[in-house]
């Protein structure tokens, strides 16, 4: 398609399926944030009223709540596992819902929708397929999806955006996926997140100057494998006396209490003590700068922001294979076998030993992502794929 020289905005749709201030959606307010209002016009549509619609009302984006029927409005891993008779009832609430998407796209004058997780893709594509608007389906994590799902969101989709080139390795559609994706990697606010030391953080969290500090953020959900830091703690307090294990992050709604079993876990192992679930923080940056090192154990993941966040801080990662795209064993970083307690405790107390192969990580971290997760530089990359969708 030749480009348009129509100079007005592009009429950018975006849809995030659970409009949360965690992960995804903190990535699509950045997105929206930073994109050049001369060429795009943002509105949003999100199927929950969630803590996201403030947040993008805020930037300046039109945000509508359009809840679909049940069983399409359940949460999280529900669906992909549910049986015939609800996934029965499911297609028919799409259907009904794909109708009505159709509609808001039109009234909208959309001319791209950005669906910005797979649940996205597959909730709003089929609308978009309706209305006849381009879809970039920007796939935000790594997971175990049945076919239908995978076939439903890839058929709604006219360029995928996958975070990196493993996202669909195992997936029955692997081969056909890949080669219609462009992939744009996840990025950082280099200003905000920069190496440095926060004392006030520290003693306004009560934690004594000199006690070694692990970090880790993220929403509370098992896939996170904060249990299994959890579970390496009491090796890493044989060593470390007075180290303190600090996670950030608060449960999702319409999810278990996971924090409650988190609490569980850690009182079990005696080393409740030892332990700060610190809740949703606002203060990311200045926590990081009160570490001495950052540890995600998760099972499954795309790109996450907060390893990236954290090697931008020059603090050395400590994490499993599913959470280091960035991040490159002995070089900038350590990587550890998943639902490994063991592994995770031998690295982090190698690394609180040795603070000058701590320093070399982290200083070979944040030029990592100096180089390569500048966020203005991934804002362009999608500018570029949704100028391209929209033919101008």
């Amino acid at each position: 398609m030749a480009p348009s020289t129509d100079d007005r905005p592009i009429r950018l749709a975006f849809f995030d399926a659970y409009a949360l201030e965690e992960g995804a959606g903190l990535v699509l307010l950045e997105l929206v944030r930073r994109l050049d209002r001369q060429r795009f016009h943002p509105v949003a549509l999100v199927p929950r009223d969630g803590p996201l619609v403030s947040l993008l009302e805020a930037v300046g984006c039109h945000v509508d709540v359009m809840e679909p029927a049940a069983p399409l409005n359940g949460y999280g891993e529900q669906l992909p596992v549910a049986g015939p008779l609800t996934l029965c009832k499911a297609a028919l609430s799409l259907g009904a819902y794909a109708v009505r998407v159709a509609e808001w796209l039109r009234r909208s004058e959309a001319e791209v929708l950005h669906c910005n997780q797979t649940r996205a893709a597959i909730t709003a594509g089929p609308g978009a397929r309706l209305a006849g608007v381009p879809v970039l389906w920007n796939v935000r994590i790594r997971e175990r999806m049945p076919r239908h799902a995978v076939w439903l969101a890839g058929a709604c989709s006219d360029t995928i955006v996958p975070l990196t080139a493993c996202t669909f390795r195992g997936l029955a559609e692997e081969e056909r996926l890949i080669s219609r994706s462009r992939i744009i990697r996840n990025a950082v606010d280099l200003a905000q997140f920069h190496p440095g030391r926060d004392g006030e953080t520290r003693a306004a969290l009560g934690i004594p100057p000199d006690a070694p500090v692990i970090l880790s953020v993220g929403c509370l959900v098992p896939r996170k494998g904060f249990d299994l830091l959890i579970r390496a703690m009491p090796h890493v307090l044989t060593q470390f006396a007075s180290a303190r294990l600090l996670i950030a992050g608060g449960n999702v709604d319409g999810l278990s209490d996971h924090r409650s079993e988190l609490e569980h876990l850690a009182r079990s192992l005696g080393v409740v003590g030892a332990i700060r679930l610190l809740g949703r923080r606002d203060d990311v940056p200045e926590l990081l700068r009160t570490c001495d090192l950052f540890a995600l154990a998760s099972r499954h993941e795309g790109d996450p922001a907060s390893v990236l966040e954290a090697m931008a801080t020059g603090r050395p990662v400590v994490v499993t294979p599913a959470a280091a795209p960035a991040v490159e064993d002995g070089i900038n970083g350590v990587v550890l076998p998943e639902e490994s307690p063991e592994a995770l405790a031998r690295a982090i107390c190698r690394l609180l030993a040795d603070r000058c192969l701590a320093g070399r990580l982290g200083a070979s971290a944040r030029a990592t992502v100096e180089a390569h997760h500048d966020i203005n530089a991934m804002v362009r990359a999608y500018e570029r794929e949704w100028r391209r969708l929209a033919g101008r």
